[in-house]
């Protein structure tokens, strides 16, 4: 299995967040792809001085918190509104005030949310 940039980025966030500023108590577990990868992550940021290492962590989280949804994805207005907690933050409002109002009580499944973005991301929407 792969061991993708994404991953490595999301390992090294959970490092930072438990104060393991080398990543050496969650590498220890790791073997192959996955230890290179985030082997070589973290010796580019260690390289850094303090405020740029600071910095690209920061870049990372907002990457990682707020995928990408293109503002001009043709998805319908109910798809939109799913994706609306997602999105930068006046889209995401605007998405939800043209969409139909949910069913009292209905709650997002994640597993929806997640297929929604993925095929928002990849831009293959045929509503």
């Amino acid at each position: 299995m792969a061991w993708s940039t994404a991953v490595s980025e999301g390992f090294l966030l959970a490092a930072t967040l438990a104060s393991d500023r080398h990543a050496q108590k969650g590498r220890t577990g790791l073997r192959g792809a996955a230890s290179a990868s985030v082997t070589a992550l973290v010796s580019e940021l260690t390289a850094l001085e303090d405020a740029a290492r600071q910095q690209r962590i920061q870049v990372i989280s907002r990457r990682i918190a707020r995928p990408t949804v293109s503002p001009c994805v043709p998805m319908t207005p109910r798809a939109l509104a799913i994706l609306a907690p997602v999105a930068e933050r006046s889209l995401g409002q605007a998405w939800l005030k043209n969409a139909p109002p949910p069913r009292p009580g209905y709650r997002v499944e994640p597993g929806l949310r997640c297929v929604l973005m993925k095929i928002a991301e990849s831009g293959r929407w045929r509503g």
